[in-house]
């Protein structure tokens, strides 16, 4: 018997994530898009 993953036992976390970002993109954008995403935990 398998256990389910944290996502499959909470569908509605899930049901909020982005679509997958799978196109190229410059090496600058996805600096900036890390960087936006970043958060700083005391």
């Amino acid at each position: 018997m398998t256990r389910p993953t944290f996502l499959e036992s909470v569908p509605e976390v899930s049901a909020k994530l982005k679509e997958p970002e799978t196109k190229e993109r410059k090496f600058e954008d996805v600096g900036k898009s890390a960087g936006q995403a970043a958060v700083l935990v005391y």
